[in-house]
């Protein structure tokens, strides 16, 4: 184990082509498997629907109509600009993905002025945790 992470420490360029790799291909995978969906209804009323809202009628409302101020409205208000640009569910997805994969590289270079081992480890087991990974599946931010 030890070797290991000498050999990780070494080779720096090498885990960041590794995590990077990998985690896009998984991030593009489960996008493709998700597709369109949207299987919670939280996603839907509160993300999707106030985006679309604001993309068509620029008013933020559910219904298009009906202005209303119930949700923090950054959120939808960049899917709806994203929106207004012709993206696509997955699009936004891909897009939420990366910001997950550039808040990750901002926790390396934080922990990196501590330990280079240290740093390396929270990135992995930011990675690691299912249900960052799930989560970034709903249209919520990751920042």
């Amino acid at each position: 184990m030890i070797k290991l992470l000498i050999y990780i420490t070494n080779h720096r360029k090498l885990f960041w082509v590794t995590i990077f790799l990998i985690y896009w291909i998984v991030a593009c995978g489960y996008t493709l498997y998700l597709g369109d969906k949207l299987p919670y209804p939280d996603e839907n009323w509160y993300y999707h629907e106030y985006g679309k809202s604001i993309a068509e009628s620029g008013i933020y409302s559910r219904d298009g109509k009906t202005p209303t101020a119930y949700h923090p409205p950054a959120w939808p208000l960049f899917i709806g600009i994203l929106r207004k640009f012709g993206a696509t569910i997955p699009l936004v997805r891909l897009i939420n993905f990366g910001f997950l994969f550039v808040s990750l590289i901002l926790v390396y270079k934080i922990v990196l002025r501590y330990s280079v081992i240290g740093a390396m480890i929270a990135v992995f087991l930011g990675l690691a945790y299912p249900l960052l990974l799930s989560v970034n599946r709903v249209k919520n931010p990751c920042l």
